[in-house]
């Protein structure tokens, strides 16, 4: 079975009570830090799998302070193959990355957060011609069985903004900032603007308030 596929069956396992009733306030709290999209706008299904992602790795439940995939996993209702996927899905990476090489099929990313690199595999994203050296990149690392691969979840910024992002993660790390969530939904927010506004200058978007 294909990441996506696993990845897909945890999406559908947040329909249980437990979990789906938080679904509607989450989504809310995951738009209003990240943009108000409508169907209309080109990301709107990047962003539904974003938020996805969000609830199920990253979110704590309100009723358990687990998130769904720790819930999942403390159920014992997994069965072992899908458990022995979830327990790698823990480890996911999801920060802001820089595209440092291409290869056939692979793309070495590196975390602009912590500088750490990975060797990704776009062998089921059918990704490779979006990658150029430099792409800006938003998203999330699935480790598997020794090797990793990317969420559909993906959002590329443009790269004559590479700057400024480093600058604003130097910024938020020299004050003591460890996780780089907040940056990641601002993001978010000002993709979405530089896709509906695409007469504005960039630098006019991908404007960080200095503190």
């Amino acid at each position: 079975m294909m990441v996506r596929e696993y990845l897909e069956k945890l999406w559908e396992r947040l329909s249980v009570p437990d979990i789906a009733a938080e679904m509607p306030e989450a989504r809310r709290e995951f738009l209003a830090r990240t943009g108000e999209v409508i169907e209309e706008d080109p990301s709107f299904d990047v962003r539904m799998a974003s938020f996805l992602d969000w609830f199920l790795f990253e979110r704590p439940l309100d009723n358990s302070r687990l998130t769904p995939l720790e819930l999942l996993l403390d159920s014992n209702s997994l069965p072992e193959e899908e458990r022995a996927v979830c327990q790698q899905f823990v480890g996911n990476v999801h920060s802001v990355f820089l595209a440092r090489k291409l290869r056939e099929n692979q793309v070495d990313l590196q975390d602009l957060f912590t500088k750490k690199s990975f060797p990704v595999s776009l062998t089921e994203n059918d990704l490779i011609s979006a990658f150029q050296p430099s792409s800006l990149v938003q998203g999330r690392i699935l480790p598997l069985n020794g090797a990793y691969f990317l969420s559909p979840a993906l959002f590329f910024h443009p790269r004559e903004v590479k700057g400024l992002v480093e600058q604003e993660i130097k910024r938020l790390k020299k004050e003591g900032e460890a996780s780089p969530l907040a940056l990641i939904h601002q993001l978010m927010v000002m993709h979405l603007k530089w896709e509906r506004y695409r007469h504005v200058k960039i630098r006019d978007i991908y404007c960080f308030e200095k503190k």
